[in-house]
């Protein structure tokens, strides 16, 4: 099985980063089963016809580390490493706040690397009866498996807070949440655009959410005998009522768009890197020293100048002229004031344009000369 992991750490509510790590490792041997009381919902039609095959999921395990997370000292504190609206927190606040001094919740583990070692890593593993178990089919997400490290306290943490009880009780909420997310954000039809644009693949797209995520993003990619299988860890659709409009709904789109088309650009740009590496080379023109950490590389600040833009490409074969210039509106503000990308309104301005002149479906990479030719000019 080959890995390939991209993360986003978050600096805002709103904020998504990016960083690509290459990972290759081995599957364990175990057979898979997994609980049957997960909220899932397959999106669209078999895999083939118009695009990848999409799951949509709130997972037990995960749904456990996130509620770990959104309790502790700093998940409590943190502006928006948990999203703290609505009802269910305020539910999942009642049920479990006076548990904040169990082992699990005060390990400072939990919150390493954007809470990714501990979090996405919970999906790799089961109940089985009260016991946690690794489920046999994915290696860690990251490593390292900060989940597997704790997963004795995990354990304990479900049994004496009554969490799997919790969960069962909330079955029909984390259901119309994936039917709120399956309406909002067309997944399969945002696959299908990518992938009749890219010669890129993907068997499968597994979105992966919790109510309580916050602004931590992360794409994960695995291979098995040549077929692929793309998770994303996203925020989720929000409450009812909330952002109900095709402007919220576009945004909530690009939030897993984003995650998505890294899997579609990341080749792309690998094929002509040294080309961005001389169009991008003077990272002071086009990002913020205060990304210096996370986007070290032109390729790294690169894609993220890419994958957000081929976002605005879909939106303006997608959506209403209102609608688009709306969500470019908030992209660009985002990602110039907020994610410190400086020249993005003029980059994705001029891809724009070379969009509009066609042909339509041109290939994403058919682009890349002419981008860089417009980046080597400035």
């Amino acid at each position: 099985m080959k890995s390939l992991t991209t993360v986003s750490p978050a600096v805002s509510l709103v904020v998504v980063l990016f960083c690509a790590l290459v990972l290759t490792t081995a599957c364990a041997s175990e057979t898979p089963q997994e609980a049957p009381t997960d909220a899932r919902s397959r999106a669209g039609d078999s895999p083939g016809k118009n695009g990848p095959d999409v799951l949509i999921e709130i997972p037990e395990m995960f749904e456990l580390a996130n509620v770990a997370i959104a309790v502790s000292d700093e998940g409590l504190k943190h502006p928006n490493r948990v999203d703290k609206h609505g009802l269910y927190y305020e539910r999942v606040l009642r049920h479990f706040l006076s548990f904040k001094d169990h082992p699990l919740i005060r390990e400072p583990d939990l919150h390493r690397n954007y809470t990714y070692f501990f979090r996405d890593n919970s999906i790799c593993y089961r109940f089985h009866d009260e016991k946690i178990v690794h489920g046999g089919l994915y290696p860690p997400m990251r490593t390292p498996d900060l989940f597997g490290k704790h997963r004795i306290l995990a354990e304990d943490f479900a049994a004496v807070s009554g969490f799997r009880k919790f969960y069962r009780e909330n079955l029909s909420y984390y259901r119309d949440q994936i039917q709120r997310y399956e309406r909002k954000a067309p997944l399969r039809r945002m696959g299908a655009w990518l992938e009749s644009r890219s010669p890129v693949r993907s068997y499968r797209f597994r979105i992966v959410f919790s109510p309580l995520l916050g602004s931590s993003h992360e794409t994960c990619g695995f291979e098995t005998n040549g077929v692929r299988e793309t998770f994303m860890f996203v925020c989720g659709p929000g409450e009812p009522g909330e952002d109900d409009d095709p402007v919220g709904d576009a945004l909530l789109a690009k939030s897993v768009f984003t995650e998505i088309d890294h899997h579609y650009i990341n080749p792309i740009t690998a094929e002509f890197l040294p080309r961005v590496k001389r169009a991008f080379g003077d990272l002071g023109k086009w990002s913020s020293s205060e990304n210096a950490d996370s986007y070290p590389r032109p390729e790294f600040v690169f894609n993220e100048y890419m994958t957000w833009t081929v976002f605005l490409l879909y939106a303006q074969d997608t959506y209403s002229p209102d609608t688009l210039q709306a969500v470019k509106t908030r992209i660009v503000d985002q990602m110039v004031n907020g994610r410190k990308f400086g020249r993005f309104g003029e980059f994705s301005e001029e891809l724009l344009r070379l969009h509009r002149l066609g042909p339509p479906g041109k290939a994403l990479g058919d682009f890349y000369p002419a981008i860089l030719a417009w980046a080597e000019r400035q």
